[in-house]
């Protein structure tokens, strides 16, 4: 039923031999797909988590139209949608507070409704989020990236329980609010292309040091989450909480690839990060 017409990429960048990304085509529904595959022994909870995510009907999280194994490769269908990548457009500048704003409004919201279905991204970064010419913005991966990179990356899932994982991607989303507003990723190495943020007396450089265009409040917290004295929010629901309100209209006038480029949106799994819990205390 699906024709593979390109491979794009492996799955992770990493483990080539872990998976594969590819362009395909629905032929019973003359529809262009995403075609995810991964070895059945190299990512054994995949299969169960695909099918739950499958289940998602948040409109920003693309969806899952098909899992099933051939031979032992576990194949994830998934419509093709389009979007410039995060981690692109910050590569010209970072973008506006109220942009960044809207950015990470709708991916704590779309995360928040993964929460409630027991999903979780864990590997959240720039390259898993997009925004379409229309303003809408796109997240990628979630629960079946984190399925992929377990075993070869060591997550150990099982061993997260669920108030964990949420507090890890809220911490991711606050990484991507930081990286989003300073145009920098806030550690040592820098992530999907983006300049890593550094650090200024031992913690990592604080806002202020890139942009004087956000209130004191806003600097103090996104500071002090990156920086680890504070411990941040517990869930991608706080997070959304905090923020409040934010406009997505701002967003129809961000930069975009042609939209060849966009409709090829699949980028790349990032990196592993440490454990929430080794940056900063868990919040009581």
């Amino acid at each position: 039923r699906y024709v593979i017409s390109e491979v794009l990429r492996p799955w992770l960048p990493d483990h080539p031999e872990a998976g594969q990304v590819n362009l395909g085509l629905d032929a019973v529904l003359d529809t262009p797909v995403i075609v995810y595959t991964a070895h059945e022994d190299t990512a054994a909870g995949l299969f169960s988590t695909a099918n739950r995510a499958a289940l998602l009907t948040d409109p920003r999280i693309p969806a899952i139209t098909d899992v099933g194994m051939q031979d032992d490769l576990v194949y994830i269908v998934c419509e093709r949608t389009g979007g410039t990548p995060l981690s692109k457009m910050l590569a010209g500048g970072p973008l506006t507070v109220d942009q960044a704003t809207a950015v990470v409004g709708e991916v704590a919201t779309a995360l928040t409704h993964a929460d409630k279905r027991g999903l979780h991204h864990l590997m959240l970064g720039p390259e898993s989020v997009a925004v379409t010419p229309e303003g809408e913005v796109i997240i990628r991966g979630v629960g079946i990236d984190a399925a992929v990179a377990d075993a070869v990356e060591g997550l150990e899932i099982d061993m997260l329980t669920s108030s964990r994982a949420a507090r890890r991607d809220a911490l991711d989303i606050i990484n991507i609010f930081y990286a989003a507003i300073t145009g920098h990723w806030p550690d040592d190495h820098g992530r999907a292309g983006l300049p890593a943020a550094g650090r200024k007396n031992r913690r990592i450089t604080p806002v202020g040091a890139f942009t004087n265009d956000l209130s004191d409040d806003l600097e103090v917290f996104l500071s002090g989450v990156v920086g680890g004295t504070d411990p941040g929010p517990r869930s991608p629901s706080e997070i959304v909480r905090y923020l409040g309100e934010w406009d997505t209209g701002l967003l129809t006038e961000l930069p975009q690839l042609s939209r060849t480029e966009s409709e090829l949106f699949a980028e790349s799994a990032g990196p592993t990060h440490p454990e929430p819990d080794e940056v900063a205390p868990e919040a009581s």
